[in-house]
């Protein structure tokens, strides 16, 4: 929802964030020269006509970012690893990347990526297998369609892609219901584990640690409650490669993609490169050619 405006005083740059929620009306700025870079929460359809620009340039990377759907592991439905997984096989990830997602984005099977020191390459995305989905479902004993209730904050491309994956997943047998509540109200929700099912991004997140904070019994971020002593004891020991694959197999979430980032420049403004996790960073080394 940030748009750059760069000017000079002295020889020195002067950086203006803009906050601009409409994204089209962010691309008309970058277009008219009244800002000079655009980078994030665009829909793939603009960034594709900004491709088409002669005034910008646009540039596209491989993202960290990690999407994930949260579970409510003392639900009674969803304590039930088989549902988990039925829920997991029900996402045509690649179609969603493909028609809802800007590019660099790439399937997950865990929360850091695979490139990483503490990733596991050897952990798969879940496929999309609606005949698995229905096989788990039955079971596991569910009664269909499973109703499942889905929170999600009102952003308009959040909402968007809760309502890809309610058309999926109804061709496995799952209801989704989607409650979209602003910001505040849908994080505090999550906070107080008030919820079946939430999607969620995490950003910037750089160390292993985050598995012991998201996954450990006693940790106040276990925002789905999963209580696993196995898995409690490999986060003690740090055994990072054992513990991602203990929780791929578990499913206390579901991974979903690493979301691709992308800059959108006007072509005066040199030495900016999006990098994977979104940050600004290159700000500190950017210039206008004359």
């Amino acid at each position: 929802q940030h748009v750059l405006k760069l000017k000079r005083l002295n020889d020195g740059k002067v950086i203006s964030l803009l906050e601009v929620k409409d994204p089209t009306v962010r691309v008309l700025k970058l277009l008219r020269g009244e800002v000079d870079i655009l980078q994030g929460d665009l829909p793939p359809e603009l960034v594709k006509y900004l491709k088409k620009q002669n005034a910008v340039n646009v540039q596209e990377v491989a993202g960290a970012n990690f999407s994930y759907l949260g579970f409510n592991c003392q639900d009674k439905t969803l304590a039930n690893l088989k549902v988990r997984q039925a829920i997991a096989h029900a996402i045509n990830r690649a179609a969603i990347i493909q028609q809802a997602l800007v590019g660099g984005t790439r399937e997950a099977g865990a929360i850091l990526p695979p490139e990483h020191w503490a990733g596991n390459p050897d952990l798969p995305a879940y496929k999309y297998n609606l005949d698995m989905s229905r096989q788990l479902l039955q079971e596991a004993g569910i009664q269909l369609p499973l109703k499942i209730t889905y929170k999600t904050s009102t952003d308009p491309q959040r909402v968007r892609l809760a309502t890809i994956m309610q058309a999926q997943m109804r061709d496995a047998g799952i209801e989704l219901e989607i409650k979209s509540l602003d910001w505040g109200t849908f994080f505090e929700d999550v906070k107080q584990g008030d919820f079946q099912l939430f999607g969620l991004t995490w950003v910037g997140i750089n160390t292993p640690d985050i598995y012991a904070k998201a996954f450990a019994s006693d940790n106040i971020f276990n925002r789905g409650r999963f209580a696993d002593t196995h898995l409690d004891a490999l986060l003690a020991k740090q055994d990072w490669k054992a513990a991602t694959s203990y929780i791929h197999q578990q499913l206390p979430y579901v991974p979903l993609w690493y979301e691709g980032q992308f800059a959108a420049t006007r072509n005066d403004i040199q030495a900016y490169t999006p990098k994977a996790d979104g940050n600004w960073d290159d700000l500190a080394q950017v210039t206008r050619r004359h």
